[in-house]
């Protein structure tokens, strides 16, 4: 009994972990297409051709930043600092689980219910910014 015991805790803990990992990935994939989005501004400036070009490329590029990138281009004011180290932390941990690299020592444990709490309200303060 004691070892099904253990076996349902570690398969808990593995579960979370993967919720935390699917949280940041849903995240990340916002941040990506926001960025687009936002960007899209420059399909109507002039002169058409260079525009469409040039949003072309920051369209196709965004999915290759740094996400610690694209966070911190919303520090300054626009969202709270906390919220974005809070973020980059959920990142750090959300990397270790992807990896397990064993010479690395685990970040601080993030619950699936503190990065889902963290990680929708960034998304809420972002997207006012933008409405």
């Amino acid at each position: 009994m004691k070892d099904a015991t253990e076996k349902i805790g570690k398969r808990r803990g593995e579960a979370e972990d993967y919720v935390v990992l699917s949280l940041w990935v849903a995240f990340e994939r916002f941040m990506i297409n926001h960025v687009q989005e936002v960007g899209s501004v420059l399909l109507e400036r002039q002169p058409l051709s260079f525009s469409q070009n040039l949003y072309n490329k920051l369209r196709d590029a965004v999915e290759y930043w740094r996400v610690d990138d694209v966070l911190d281009m919303f520090k300054n004011g626009l969202v709270s600092a906390q919220l974005i180290g809070d973020a980059k932390n959920i990142k750090r941990y959300r990397d270790w689980v992807a990896h397990r690299n064993p010479a690395k020592a685990s970040p601080l444990k993030v619950t699936p219910e503190a990065a889902h709490q963290i990680l929708s309200t960034l998304m809420c303060e972002i997207q006012s910014l933008f409405s």
